[in-house]
């Protein structure tokens, strides 16, 4: 059964529009990356702390424009693959209307910071990470992300 996502409000400011009057696509990397945050945090606040991780890519598929009306923006994240030392992460960007703006995907990979190489993941840092799973995610080798259609409402 697939875990539920993990939902993260994050308010839009002035200057994350630009001068055509929308959100500039930057901006949505920094959506993604505040809600990444919160969910590593509640994931360590939930036992031992992640070990450190680095991300190895991000792809963004822009959907609709984020317009000035929209005041703060929903992002829900999802574990999509856990492999031997990383996982993707897809996380939905939606405006204020619950309409996906953008989906990003993102590679993490766990760090030896000693080595600066991966690590494998550990039995405890891979049943944290099931919590936010989807049920497509595997433990299959580390791969690059695949395509993916974002889900529709």
């Amino acid at each position: 059964m697939s875990a539920e996502p993990f939902v993260t409000r994050v308010p839009v400011r002035w200057s994350d529009f630009d001068r055509y009057g929308h959100v500039n696509n930057i901006s949505y990397l920094n959506f993604a990356q505040e809600a990444r945050v919160h969910l590593v945090r509640d994931s360590q606040s939930a036992g031992a702390p992640l070990p450190p991780m680095v991300v190895r890519s991000i792809r963004v598929d822009y959907l609709r424009a984020l317009l000035p009306d929209t005041v703060e923006v929903r992002v829900e994240s999802e574990i999509t693959r856990i492999g031997r030392t990383s996982y993707t992460l897809r996380q939905t960007i939606s405006d204020g209307h619950d309409n996906a703006a953008a989906v990003v995907d993102t590679v993490m990979v766990f760090v030896d910071l000693d080595t600066a190489s991966p690590m494998a993941l550990t039995p405890s840092t891979r049943q944290m990470l099931q919590q936010f799973a989807s049920d497509e995610a595997t433990g299959d080798a580390d791969s690059a992300p695949t395509e993916h259609s974002p889900k529709r409402s």
